[in-house]
């Protein structure tokens, strides 16, 4: 017997973006992002809530909405695609994988 929420029901198609923005503006969002996300009023909080991974979800979803919008885009994908858009590029490449200067000295 099937329910009424079997299958299809209720959940939308994937919605992607329509917002691009040109690796210039990516950059200064990630660095943007960065600078925030490394803050001391942010820290304290992700501190706070370490153990929550819900609630620090949610605070990165808030920091990306806000740094998108900050830079008059709309949708989230307009950063998080910056990865697959500009894989080889070191800004990019440095929020993914978190290379810094330090990491490669030896």
């Amino acid at each position: 017997m099937f329910f009424p929420t079997s299958g299809r029901m209720g959940f939308d198609k994937i919605k992607t973006s329509t917002e691009f923005p040109p690796i210039e503006t990516v950059r200064e969002m990630i660095t943007y992002e960065t600078s925030i996300r490394l803050s001391e009023p942010i820290q304290e909080l992700m501190d706070f809530y370490h153990n929550d991974e819900a609630s620090l979800s949610h605070v990165l979803d808030l920091i990306q909405q806000h740094v998108v919008e900050h830079f008059g885009y709309h949708d989230v994908n307009a950063l998080r695609t910056a990865f697959h858009r500009f894989p080889d590029d070191p800004v990019v490449k440095s929020a993914y994988y978190g290379e810094s200067k330090r990491g490669t000295e030896t």
